[in-house]
């Protein structure tokens, strides 16, 4: 009895390292998304203690220049809140393709794996 020896092997050894990268590119874009939310929230927050801030100042009289300052302010933390969000839509296309590439190796692993195994349940018939 020859001993078994699948002739894709090599094929099935790259295909599972493609399928690894694939998973941890997704890993690492599902990292950055996150930080970027989080980037977003702690914008978020410091707009709303910002505006609480200057509500409780009003009680007491604010010169233009203070108002003026917080409302500039204001409008910057809204624009880096903007650029935040769609940093975060790029970022999320990009975990999506990553996932859809990630889908494809694992496809693409397994058609590999079941000629493997076909092969295999060849070479047990050859002997029987």
């Amino acid at each position: 009895m020859n001993r078994y020896r699948f002739k894709l092997k090599k094929v099935l050894d790259v295909k599972d390292i493609y399928k690894e990268l694939r998973r941890r590119d997704l890993k690492n874009s599902l990292l950055r998304l996150s930080k970027e939310e989080n980037v977003l929230k702690d914008l978020k927050e410091e707009l709303r203690i910002s505006q609480n801030e200057v509500k409780l100042k009003r009680k007491k009289l604010l010169s233009c220049f203070e108002l003026s300052f917080y409302y500039s302010y204001f409008n910057f933390l809204s624009t880096l809140i903007d650029i935040q969000v769609k940093k975060i839509e790029r970022v999320k296309k990009d975990v999506e393709n990553k996932r859809k590439k990630l889908i494809e190796a694992s496809k693409e692993k397994e058609i590999i794996e079941k000629l493997k195994e076909k092969s295999w349940e060849a070479y047990l018939a050859e002997f029987q």
